[in-house]
Parts: C-alpha cells; structure tokens; sequence
C-alpha cells in the first residue's frame, strides 16, 4: 500500500499498487509523483518504484529495413 503526495499537496491513500497503475493510466500520477510506501520514512518519486517503474521506461525505437 502507499501514500502519494498529490500536486495540491494533499496525501491520497492507501492505495494498492494496481490503484497506482490506473492513475499513472489516467495522467493523475507521473514518474516524479511522490509517493511513500505503507511503513517507508522517506518519500519518493513512483518512477523509483519497482511495482511501477516499468510503466515509465521508454519503448526501444523501432527497427526499420530497408
């Protein structure tokens, strides 16, 4: 479960890691959105998250032949 620290500097949560997904989705959280994990001291950016770090990693350019 985790906390994130929203753009109005309110906390929202706890919310699941899938909850954390669909917002990621939907444009309300992005990889520089803080967030601290359930029992964490420290907050951190969701692209530090591993659960969701993948959600942010560019797509390898396509290869084209010729």
């Amino acid at each position: 479960m985790y906390k994130i620290l929203g753009g109005d500097g309110k906390e929202y949560g706890p919310v699941s890691t899938e909850t954390l997904r669909q917002w990621v989705l939907e444009g309300r959280a992005n990889a520089q959105t803080q967030v601290k994990a359930e029992g964490a001291a420290e907050w951190q950016a969701l692209g530090a998250v591993p659960e969701v770090a993948e959600m942010f990693r560019a797509a390898p350019p396509a290869v084209v032949t010729s």
